[in-house]
């Protein structure tokens, strides 16, 4: 274990684990004759019907639209109509746009009928890279047709981050491109079906979905998942399968069988045990021609075994919710409804953040679609059917209302991000509340003014908020006005930096009645920034009540598990320091397996309505804190978070541990003498805890867990620690570490304490003992704990000891999480050695943007986007450190002490266990080439050292060298303080041209906050 999985705030999937997983399947299916033979086949991926919602995107509505489609019961017509100019268009559906349609294709075809006049097609893909690709027209001929585009042949261009003009499957559909020629008589298209031409194996051909009876695949107590296997080819398919079912603690059930789907049909596979695990499960479902040795498939399936529904809370109070919930109308529209009502049903939300986008219903002042806003209507009125009420999102500029110069800008989002003319947002405004107003009682004017979604000046959006709040508050007062969310709460971001949050917060104060935002951050920054600059925000405004209505982390950056333990911990914190509510971002979005920078990471659903591990997270905390009061935060250690509850079902205290790298410890409560305890996880599997002599352990550690104590007589208070080990604890390989044990006995009379340890290869042993205590007493043990040498140690490497405490005679048993810190021993002298560290993992990157959507193009795209290798040693009496930078752009116009700004290094140093550090950051200046130093930490009564810091740089092709060293007497440090351990911290700073995008750093400890406690520690020769 090392930093990467236990010292970062970004929780990813266990992908080693699912790794592993994928390969036992593979294992299952191997079987013991040579691969089958493959089948042509050609197979429709799509069909232009009515269900998939086909439109052309044409940017210039100011215009006539020169073409008209119309659904037939086999196809769509679309009318060019004649004119003298060329004519382009791009005929596509939002159904295909984030989906896998055409897997690993030979080809695509199309059948299309000219009915009159004369076009042109080419095929628009993209790729699971996210290149979009266009390959070439094709002319057609009269009356009907099939197209082909080979994928052997290059495309004419592409467009997006990662392009290298191949399409790497599997591929979704983008469009299609149609034009004509200047005519005189109108071009009439019918178009039929698209189609994939495939060469593949049984297995190929059949595609796996699951049925658990629900369409949100929620599965009920008792219930068995059923796999539902459907053949595309026109011959029976007999296959092999491997599945697994994996619940959220690892626990993994598996099954294998032989079945024949038939020709072009279904066959229905019922697993064999049922899953009796509340919360999340993974299906993976592996499958080859049988008989084959070789696994052709795997199809990953989420659902989510769940018991009942939330039930509805009291309408006051905490304002949970989420983003999204009543789709624009269209094509499937109804369904994706109903599916949008259970999902909110089983959470029992009150809350969905939604609304009328202003572009969508008037197109010309007066000219109202009505239709559309009939729909939305009756999506309030459904809502509130089940107790969840709208929060309405006011926004953006419709074309006639932006500036004359925006209206005929080629990029529509010139006008509809454009500060709109007032009266005519008036009339807009008006017009919503005049429709909804009696059923909405929240109310957002526009959306995140404080990035590229407001192209206005601040004193136009405070002018757009006045009258916002003039027109909602019109005839009932009672309504609440919220400013725009703003989307970041930290100086030197967003287009206005940190002006316009402090002047709308303070100058509009009495244009609004919520001040709201969106963070998606993961909880160490949130925390900072409620704690710390939103708090002088709200300050300097009087204190305005504070709404989270777009919070979330990305699944991308922080996998499933991730954002599960994100959604309690931010959304118990905000409650704590007085927040109205909380609302996710959002409520679907994205596949089944997250697609890396893009915008759809973000549901507690998938698009297809499979749940995210998020969504059992929610529905958990929902079942215990729906109709829940806080009662604050319990007093407990910096990095340790709990905070209580009360609730109709008695007491509930959330708790959590942000810091890794010390011990855990369980939270002793003091929950009086008659009170039931019970444990609950983050999925809702629960068991009794003892609370003899009334009090009760809690295990705490990183993922966020609740105790629900029943009948206790007083509010549950902390006691102080039953075990506490102060600090980190470090080990050098071949020697002992000695781990320092305070105990103390929480009960009224005499304790014993039973001491037991489980310990990985290399360490021990530890023998058991028993600890006498007399009432109340405290005591310190020291334990020897050896550890074996002879094997290279990462840097950072933590190895898990677990001690297991036990109250002799009670229930009283807890689990104590011991992290050790293995040190690295680096040799003395020159730098001939490999690198001493290697930074180019996901895991070891913090992008500021990736919690952004609009943003994630400044994400990292991977080593060539941003990567380094390090060297760290004593030469002779200096302590040197060589860094190769690997940066597709160097960019560096800043001054020494604000060059942390754009592309730099920032290296810390401390003795650890001391709170003092030094803090340096060094740069190349992107025009001169010259050598930027400063020193930006020093401990108290140190001089500044940058004068005695020597730096030199190259820069060659990608690569940025930085070679810098330092006097050990300038840095109060010598030989025999290297060896005994030096902590040391680097962060490599990027930015591609828009700013600082981020970094990649050896650990957390620099970069949000100075935390040299965090620095992994070294022992130099």
């Amino acid at each position: 274990m090392d930093y990467k999985s236990t010292l970062k705030g970004k929780q990813q999937d266990q992908m080693p684990v699912r790794c592993a997983m994928r390969c036992l399947l593979l294992i299952a299916l191997a079987g013991v004759v040579a691969a089958s033979e493959p089948l042509t086949v050609t197979s429709t991926a799509w069909s232009f019907t009515a269900a998939e919602g086909w439109g052309v995107w044409w940017p210039d509505d100011a215009k006539p639209k020169p073409f008209t489609v119309e659904q037939l019961a086999d196809g769509l017509r679309l009318t060019l109509a004649p004119g003298n100019d060329e004519v382009r268009l791009n005929l596509w559906s939002e159904r295909f746009k984030t989906r896998d349609l055409l897997g690993d294709p030979q080809a695509v075809l199309l059948d299309v009928e000219q009915v009159s006049g004369q076009a042109v097609i080419g095929l628009d893909l993209f790729d699971s890279q996210q290149e979009g690709l266009h390959f070439a027209d094709r002319q057609l001929a009269a009356g009907r047709q099939t197209l082909t585009w080979a994928m052997s042949e290059a495309p004419q261009h592409s467009w997006g981050e990662h392009r290298n003009m191949h399409p790497d499957p599997p591929l979704g559909l983008w469009g299609l491109s149609i034009g004509r020629a200047a005519m005189t008589t109108p071009t009439v298209l019918v178009l039929h079906a698209g189609q994939r031409r495939e060469q593949r194996h049984a297995a190929e051909l059949v595609t796996v979905t699951l049925d658990t009876g629900s369409p949100i695949h929620l599965l009920a107590p008792g219930g068995k998942p059923v796999l539902v296997l459907a053949n595309r080819s026109p011959v029976a398919a007999p296959v092999a399968l491997a599945v697994s079912d994996e619940d959220w603690a690892g626990t993994m059930h598996s099954a294998k069988a032989e079945v024949t789907v038939p020709a072009n049909g279904q066959l229905r596979w019922t697993l064999p045990d049922a899953p009796t695990t509340r919360g999340i499960h993974w299906i993976e479902c592996a499958l080859a021609d049988a008989g084959d040795a070789t696994a052709r498939v795997s199809e990953r399936l989420p659902y989510a075994l769940l018991d009942a529904p939330v039930a509805r809370p009291k309408e006051d109070g905490f304002l949970f919710g989420v983003v999204g919930g009543i789709p624009n109308p269209g094509p499937g529209c109804e369904a994706w409804l109903d599916n949008a009502l259970d999902t909110v049903r089983w959470l029992g939300l009150r809350r969905i953040r939604t609304g009328v986008n202003w572009e969508y219903v008037e197109d010309a002042p007066g000219k109202w679609n009505e239709a559309h806003l009939d729909w939305f209507s009756k999506g309030v009125d459904r809502f509130a059917a089940i107790g969840t009420r709208i929060q309405f999102l006011l926004c953006y500029c419709t074309r006639y209302a932006a500036a004359a110069d925006k209206q005929q800008a080629a990029d529509h989002l010139q006008w509809m991000f454009s500060p709109p003319d007032l009266e005519a947002w008036r009339r807009y405004v008006a017009k919503m509340v005049a429709r909804y107003g009696d059923r909405v009682k929240l109310w957002e004017a526009w959306n995140e003014s404080d990035i590229e979604f407001w192209r206005g000046t601040i004193e136009q959006y405070e002018q757009l908020l006045h009258v916002t709040h003039d027109e909602v508050k019109r005839g009932d007062p009672t309504r609440l006005v919220m400013n725009s969310g703003f989307a970041f709460a930290w100086p030197r971001n967003g287009n206005h930096t940190a002006e316009v949050h402090y002047r709308v917060a303070k100058e509009s104060r009495a244009d609004y009645d919520i001040l709201a935002y969106h963070l998606h951050n993961a909880f160490p920054e949130y925390r900072y920034i409620l704690e710390g600059w939103l708090a002088d925000v709200r300050k300097g405004a009087g204190d305005p009540p504070l709404l989270f209505n777009e919070c979330a982390v990305n699944l991308d950056v922080y996998g499933e598990r991730g954002q599960a333990e994100q959604l309690p911990k931010k959304l118990m914190f905000a409650w704590s320091q007085r927040a109205l509510g909380y609302f996710w971002y959002n409520l679907t979005g994205g596949l089944r397996r997250p697609v890396p920078g893009h915008d759809a990471n973000w549901g507690l659903m998938t698009e297809d309505f499979h749940p995210r591990a998020v969504f059992c997270s929610y529905h958990t905390l929902m079942g215990l804190l729906a109709d829940a009061t806080c009662g604050g935060r319990l007093p407990t250690a910096r990095e340790r978070y709990a905070v209580r509850f009360d609730t109709p079902q008695g007491q509930v205290v959330g708790a959590w541990d942000e810091e890794e790298r010390k011990a855990s410890e369980p939270l002793v409560l003091a929950v009086g003498p008659h009170a039931r305890c019970t444990a609950v996880d983050l999925m809702g599997v629960r068991h009794p805890l003892a609370s003899d002599g009334g009090i009760c352990l809690m295990e705490v550690g990183h993922t966020p867990a609740y105790v629900l104590i029943a009948g206790a007589d007083a509010p549950v208070t902390v006691q102080p620690p039953l075990v506490h080990l102060d600090g980190g604890i470090t080990a050098v390989p071949g020697r002992s570490a000695t781990l320092r044990l305070a105990l103390a006995d929480p009960l009224a009379q005499p304790a014993t304490l039973r001491l037991d340890w489980t310990l990985p290869a290399g360490f021990g042993p530890i023998a058991a003992q028993s600890v006498e205590l007399a009432p109340g007493a405290a005591r310190s043990i020291d334990v020897a704990l050896p550890v074996a040498g002879g094997r290279p140690v990462r840097l950072g490497e933590i190895a898990i000891c677990t001690l297991r405490v036990a109250i002799a005679g009670t229930g009283h048993a807890a689990a104590v999480a011991v992290p050790v810190q293995l040190i690295p021993v680096l040799p003395a002298g020159t730098f001939t050695r490999a690198a001493d560290f290697v930074l180019a993992e996901r895991s070891e990157i913090t992008d500021l943007h990736a919690n952004v959507p609009q943003r994630e193009h400044r994400n990292w795209t991977g080593p060539g986007d941003l990567s380094a290798q390090v060297w760290i040693g004593r030469q002779g009496d200096r302590l040197a450190l060589r860094a190769v930078v690997r940066d597709d752009k160097h960019v560096q116009g800043h001054p020494a002490g604000e060059a942390w700004q754009g592309d730099s290094l920032q290296v810390g140093l401390a003795v650890p266990g001391s709170r003092d550090f030094w803090e340096f950051t060094l740069a190349r200046d992107g025009a001169s080439g010259a050598a930027l130093i400063a020193n930006t930490a020093h401990p108290p009564g140190a001089a500044d050292a940058a004068g005695q810091t020597a730096l030199t740089t190259t820069r060659a092709g990608d690569l940025t060298t930085y070679e810098a060293s330092w006097p050990l007497a300038a840095l109060g440090l010598n030989a025999e303080r290297l060896r005994a351990g030096l902590a040391v911290d680097l962060l490599v700073n990027d930015d591609d041209g828009e700013g600082r995008d981020g970094w990649i750093e050896l650990a957390p400890g620099l970069g949000h906050e100075k935390e040299p406690g965090r620095f992994p520690v070294l022992s130099l020769e």
